[in-house]
């Protein structure tokens, strides 16, 4: 609902969505009514599906959920898979993966120990303005290692307009404001990419992985492929912060007898508390270790259902805090995404419009990576991912890249966004806050964007065949 809102906050914002809501309109009608020269009759009912959804999905005309249900209905309508074939796809290892995730979420935020966790953060870098700013920053990075960043950023919110009433912040106005409010959604963007829990694209990728080439990534491969990249981003995101906002104000006692009281307010921790932390250490370890002999989905199931046997969490609890529309929307994305790989409309697509073009290995990534960011900025990053991957696929078999390369320059730079509110749900919260515009992140928000880019690049070229990630 945030991120439906905000296109009419963002000037302008409202007649680009109408445009191009009419726009894939008419051309989903025009490839309705008109046959195409050198595709299969399967194909173009794929490229229907596909631009009607991707209208959907940039617009929110409907939701995003609904959006996939229609998805999975129109694919045996228009004879691309048979119903059974379409609805199976909801067993998809993914989505039970994030279904798990997210029920384990719910626990950490119930139990109360991720906001422990967060306040020992922000006291343990107390000091000034700046060592606040940084430990907000840093505990919404860490969290969203384990927690889905949307999660994370709903948990430190109250906390962080608490901090800035008791610091007196304008709105709008306070330096110290807007970078308190863009240090919590950064923090939560970036740490987000570090491990599959952060965001549900994450294993959306390699959900669609699995289905177009039987291959898979572990927890441990990916955190091990993307943390280095979450640790300088992360970084620099902080110096960016406090060049564009440099704090007018330099002691923050009145936060920090804030957090004292809070702390104090939460007594000693709970065995509650220390039960959830048991289940998340021996769930990471399961991942870690035993993901390929196991299933990640599995690993995840056997956590959620803990929480319950050990009654730390009550399924009325988890019914009204899990978005269950996140699991019907990623059934229907990896349902697209087969479908356009298995007619080949996403190869008839890269040949229509990208065939004459000539890429190394290197600038295909720095391409797909430059257009994934650019993307993700105006619609959902799993979105992003649902519809960018298969033509990337495509583009990875036809200049040599593979395939696991290609899911972690989209799934990980579709996460990396830093600019506009309907980006990421993280950036949507923070700026309904009100402490923030839209001028102020985007122009920080870009240098970030440009700085990221170059990053990612770098890391893919000299760190990643160092890990095996060769192209």
């Amino acid at each position: 609902m945030i991120k439906a809102n905000l296109f009419n906050k963002i000037p302008k914002a409202k007649i680009i969505k109408n445009v191009i809501l009419y726009g894939g309109l008419f051309i989903t009608g025009f490839l309705f009514l008109v046959r195409l020269e050198g595709i299969t009759q399967e194909a173009q009912n794929c490229l229907i599906i596909f631009t009607l959804a991707m209208t959907m999905w940039i617009t929110r005309f409907i939701p995003l959920a609904a959006t996939s249900l229609l998805v999975l209905a129109m694919l045996p309508l228009l004879g691309i898979m048979t119903a059974a074939k379409s609805f199976s796809l909801f067993g998809n290892e993914a989505v039970f993966f994030i279904l798990g995730a997210l029920v384990l979420s719910t626990g950490l935020r119930f139990s109360g120990l991720s906001k422990r966790v967060a306040f020992w953060f922000l006291n343990m870098l107390h000091g000034g303005a700046k060592r606040l700013m940084f430990g907000v920053l840093a505990s919404a990075l860490f969290l969203s290692f384990w927690m889905p960043e949307h999660a994370v950023v709903a948990m430190l919110l109250p906390m962080v307009i608490d901090i800035a009433k008791a610091l007196k912040l304008q709105k709008l106005k306070s330096n110290y404001g807007k970078g308190l409010f863009i240090a919590l959604a950064w923090g939560a963007v970036i740490g987000g990419v570090a491990t599959l829990l952060g965001g549900a694209r994450n294993p959306l990728a390699v959900g669609i992985l699995r289905e177009d080439y039987g291959l898979s990534i572990s927890f441990f491969e990916w955190m091990v492929a993307a943390f280095p990249l979450v640790i300088i981003i992360g970084g620099l995101s902080f110096l960016i912060i406090y060049y564009f906002f440099p704090p007018e104000i330099k002691k923050v006692d009145q936060a920090k007898k804030y957090m004292k009281e809070e702390i104090n307010n939460m007594g000693e921790i709970s065995f509650r508390e220390k039960k959830m932390g048991l289940i998340m250490i021996i769930t990471v370890i399961g991942w870690i270790f035993f993901s390929e002999k196991i299933g990640l989905a599995n690993i995840a199931i056997l956590g959620a259902v803990s929480i319950f046997l050990l009654h730390i969490v009550t399924w009325e609890e988890i019914e009204k805090d899990v978005y269950w529309g996140a699991v019907l929307m990623y059934g229907g994305a990896i349902a697209l995404a087969k479908a356009m790989t298995m007619t080949g409309a996403a190869k008839w697509l890269v040949f229509q419009f990208i065939d004459n073009m000539q890429f190394t290995p290197l600038v295909l990534i720095a391409v797909l990576a430059l257009i994934t960011k650019g993307v993700t900025e105006s619609i959902s990053n799993s979105a992003a991912v649902a519809l960018i991957l298969p033509i990337a696929f495509v583009l990875g078999d036809q200049y040599g890249v593979t395939p696991v390369i290609i899911v972690f320059t989209v799934a990980i730079t579709a996460g990396l966004a830093f600019c506009l509110p309907i980006g990421t749900p993280p950036n949507a919260l923070c700026f309904s806050a009100g402490y923030y515009a839209v001028k102020d992140v985007v122009k920080a928000g870009l240098v970030l964007n440009f700085i990221s880019w170059i990053i990612f690049i770098l890391i893919a070229k000299y760190y990643w065949p160092i890990i095996g990630l060769k192209f």
